[in-house]
C-alpha cells in the first residue's frame, strides 16, 4: 500500500464500523503492501460476501448496491491475478481463503492504531477493549454494548474476537479490558480475576416447518437420516454432538455442508431440510418468528459456560458488566428452554 494513502484509509476506518466475527485473533500482518493499488473497500467487500453469504446480504450491509459490489471483487481480482470466489456456491478458493486470513488481519491492525490516535487526542471519549470468544460476540456481547451505548454515548468500545487462550494472553498483557469466553475452566490465571456469566445453550435447529417437528418422540435414527450443515468452529460442541450418536449406538453423519458463515447457515436451514448445530441465542429471532425450530431430542441439547474475566485492580467497568450479566441472564432463559425437552 502507498504510505501516502494512510490518512485518507484511516478516514475510512473512522466510519461506523461492522464488528467481524471471524474466528482467529490478530497478528502482525504485512499484507497490505502486496499491492500499491489494492484498496482497502475491496477487501471489506470482499470479506462482506464471505461473511454473508451472498452478493445481495452483503450489498445491504455495505450500503452499496449489488453491482458496485460484484465489479469491486471483480477489480480485486484482477489486480492479484485469481480468481477468489467461486461464483457458483460463494465460497472462497484456495486463493480466496488465503486473502481472507490476512485481510482480517492487517484491517484489524489498521482500526487498531486508529483507535490509539483516538485515544491519544485530549478529550478524546473513553475506549473500552473487549475481547471476546466469536459466539458469545454474534450474541451476548452484541446486545450488552448496544444496551450500554443507547445509556452512555461517550463511551466507544472495540470488540475483538478470538480463542480464549489468545484473548487471556492478551488481557494480561494490557492490550484489552475485559474478556468474554466461552470457558470450561474454575480459575483464572494468575493476575486476572473470573466471573460466571452462566450457561450459552446449543440446540438441533430445523427449518420451521421440517418433517420432523411434526413428529413426537424424535430419536437419535431420525437424526441421522437427515443431512446436516455444520459451522467449522463448534469445537467441544461438536464432539458432544458426535457423542450423542455414539451413545445411542449410531455413527454420526457426516455433514454435506460446512460454513463459518452464520448467515450462510440460517438461509440454508430456511430454504431446505437440513439440520444443524447452534447457540440458540444467535437464531432467537428466527425461533421467535417461527423461520426456524429447536429440535426436543433426548441427549441432543447441549450447554456451554460463559466467563468474564478482567485484569485484577483494573477499572471494574461496571456498566459495562452489569449488561453482560442482564444479558447472560436471558442466555439462561434460553438454555431452560433447550432443556425442556429433555
Amino acid at each position: 500500500m502507498d504510505t501516502n494513502n494512510l490518512p485518507h484509509c484511516l478516514r475510512l476506518l473512522q466510519q461506523p464500523m461492522v464488528v467481524d466475527y471471524n474466528y482467529c485473533l490478530p497478528t502482525p500482518s504485512t499484507f497490505l503492501r502486496q499491492s500499491n493499488r489494492m484498496e482497502l473497500g475491496q477487501l471489506e467487500d470482499f470479506l462482506a460476501v464471505l461473511e454473508h453469504g451472498s452478493f445481495t446480504h452483503a450489498a445491504g450491509k455495505r450500503g452499496r448496491s449489488q453491482q458496485a459490489l460484484s465489479k469491486s471483487l471483480a477489480a480485486l481480482e484482477r489486480e492479484l491475478g485469481v480468481a477468489l470466489l467461486d461464483r457458483q456456491h460463494r465460497h472462497p478458493t484456495p486463493a480466496g481463503e488465503r486473502l481472507q486470513r490476512h485481510a482480517q488481519r492487517a484491517l484489524q491492525e489498521l482500526r487498531e492504531f486508529t483507535d490509539s490516535l483516538l485515544e491519544g487526542r485530549a478529550g478524546s471519549p473513553t475506549l473500552v477493549r473487549l475481547g471476546a470468544s466469536p459466539t458469545p460476540a454474534a450474541g451476548l456481547v452484541g446486545e450488552a454494548v448496544l444496551s450500554v451505548a443507547a445509556r452512555q454515548p461517550e463511551l466507544r468500545v472495540s470488540i475483538i474476537t478470538g480463542l480464549r487462550q489468545q484473548l487471556l494472553e492478551e488481557l494480561a498483557a494490557g492490550r484489552l479490558d475485559l474478556c468474554v469466553c466461552v470457558d470450561t475452566e474454575t480459575s483464572a490465571a494468575k493476575g486476572l480475576q473470573r466471573e460466571a456469566l452462566g450457561q450459552q445453550a446449543y440446540g438441533v435447529i430445523a427449518n420451521g416447518n421440517h418433517l420432523l417437528g411434526r413428529k413426537r418422540n424424535i430419536t437419535a435414527r431420525d437424526l441421522q437420516r437427515n443431512d446436516w450443515i455444520f459451522g467449522s468452529n463448534l469445537g467441544a460442541v461438536e464432539t458432544a454432538w458426535r457423542e450423542a450418536f455414539r451413545q445411542a449406538g449410531l455413527t454420526a453423519p457426516l455433514p454435506t455442508l460446512v460454513t463459518s458463515s452464520l448467515e450462510f447457515c440460517r438461509n440454508a436451514l430456511r430454504s431446505s431440510e437440513r439440520l444443524s448445530v447452534l447457540p440458540l441465542a444467535l437464531v432467537e429471532a428466527d425461533l421467535d418468528r417461527g423461520d426456524l425450530r429447536v429440535l426436543s431430542v433426548p441427549g441432543f441439547h447441549w450447554q456451554r459456560p460463559l466467563a468474564l474475566y478482567r485484569r485484577r485492580g483494573a477499572k471494574p467497568q461496571t456498566a459495562l458488566r452489569e449488561a453482560l450479566l442482564r444479558a447472560a441472564e436471558r442466555e439462561a432463559r434460553l438454555a431452560r428452554r433447550a432443556s425442556q425437552g429433555d
